[in-house]
């Protein structure tokens, strides 16, 4: 949370309690999740800024928090898209070879 609040991604406000201790909502443990996910798979931090700031600002801009989520989607799925090809490519390698070693091989003729 703290990482966040200090790149400026408005989450939720946290109580101190005593001795210190920060206590954040429910709401808060949530959208931090949601951050992580975001941040994890490649979203940069002003996108966040941008979307956090949104979606607390409430009803009236879904449109816009859509159109980042989806410019995001699609970077996410090409991103997976590339990988996905190269393991395919592996997979048929493996099969190929597979079959090259069960394969009984001939005995030259003496």
């Amino acid at each position: 949370m703290r990482f966040y609040e200090r790149e400026g991604v408005p989450l939720t406000e946290s109580v101190r309690r005593v001795g210190g201790r920060r206590v954040y909502t429910e709401d808060g443990v949530a959208r931090l999740n949601l951050c992580v996910i975001l941040r994890a798979s490649g979203m940069p931090l002003p996108e966040i800024r941008r979307y956090t700031g949104l979606a607390r600002a409430g009803a009236g801009n879904e449109p816009e928090r859509l159109a980042l989520l989806r410019e995001h989607e699609a970077r996410v799925s090409d991103q997976i898209a590339e990988p996905t090809r190269c393991l395919d490519l592996i997979r048929y390698k493996v099969a190929v070879d597979e079959d090259l070693v069960r394969r009984p091989r001939l005995q030259p003729p003496r």
